[in-house]
């Protein structure tokens, strides 16, 4: 019996620390396989495509305390991270996409907090073009916006930066475009919400019709009823 209580109490220890277990982007990338919390630097992911990298790992990975670099050159959906909860850097950006031509769709399934003095960092990157005419790529945006941290301010004019280099001024894009795009994603959102809001009360007011003209029957076929008792 105390041999099956200590090997319990072995099995939830090592589960624990299989749940917390950290290492440095060094470590990471030198083949470390129990890591799942990434701390101590920057998290860079690099290559020509996904093939170069170990995809089984990466998806193990559910927190990133100092920020992610990604640059892989024929990348068009960034999805590498599925389980990912958190991605800070509370130094600098938490996330940084340089020199994608092709960029259309970022994603992370399980995220719930965004955090950093900046939180996307575009460097010579597309996917701010395509986030311009392309619903996908907005969407993207949106949904990592919400989780930005301070939650409850929607509209956060560090949640973006967008730079070009060695280009002429005319081709940047606008100092304050980003911001309105921004704007304009809340604005949207808070129309379904306002929408959404006057449907349900549409619908209350339905069924108190509804509820009324069937306690008028009610009493309509009450009142038949005691006449002809009469």
């Amino acid at each position: 019996m105390k041999t099956i209580a200590i090997l319990f109490v072995v099995f939830v220890y090592k589960s624990i620390n299989a749940e917390n277990a950290s290492c440095e982007p060094s470590e990471f990338e030198a083949g470390n396989n129990d890591c799942v919390i990434i701390e101590g630097g920057v998290l860079e992911l690099k290559g020509e495509s996904k093939d170069d990298l170990d995809t089984v790992r990466l998806a193990k990975i559910t927190e990133i305390r100092n920020g992610l670099y990604v640059k892989i050159a024929d990348l068009e959906t960034f999805d590498l991270l599925p389980n990912v909860k958190r991605i800070a850097n509370p130094n600098g950006n938490a996330l940084h996409f340089s020199n994608h031509k092709n960029l259309k769709k970022i994603e992370f399934e399980s995220l719930e907090q965004l955090s950093g003095k900046i939180g996307i960092y575009f460097e010579n990157d597309k996917f701010p073009s395509f986030a311009r005419t392309e619903e996908t790529s907005m969407n993207s945006l949106s949904k990592l916006n919400q989780v930005f941290e301070p939650k409850h301010i929607k509209c956060k004019d560090n949640f973006i930066r967008v730079v070009y280099s060695g280009q002429e001024s005319s081709e940047k894009e606008p100092a304050n475009f980003w911001l309105y795009i921004i704007i304009v994603a809340c604005i949207i959102v808070l129309l379904a919400i306002i929408l959404f809001v006057v449907q349900i009360f549409k619908c209350q007011k339905m069924l108190k019709n509804l509820d009324a003209k069937k306690d008028a029957e009610e009493q309509s076929s009450n009142e038949d009823g005691k006449v002809k008792s009469y």
